[in-house]
């Protein structure tokens, strides 16, 4: 279950996901990588993301673990946690 205090953090990972792409948008990788400042604002919005994530509480990030192991095991690749499918 979700912790009240966990949805301003979740919250925040998608607001700065969805910053993130929208910097990117319509552009190369080769106009990407020739432009610091899409670089910069690119890592700094995933710094953000990060950070957020730190904060979510362990019930939560179990949660997406065991869920996101789930649907990797359905597509026959391993999770990030590093278990095998």
């Amino acid at each position: 279950m979700t912790q009240r205090s966990d949805i301003p953090h979740i919250r925040d990972m998608r607001l700065f996901a969805r910053k993130t792409l929208s910097f990117v948008e319509g552009m190369t990788f080769s106009q990407f990588e020739q432009s610091d400042l899409h670089q910069h604002a690119t890592i700094k919005t995933i710094e953000t993301i990060g950070e957020a994530a730190t904060e979510v509480s362990a019930a939560f990030r179990r949660l997406i673990r065991k869920s996101i192991g789930r649907r990797s095991s359905a597509c026959g690749t391993a999770s990030f946690t590093g278990a095998a499918a």
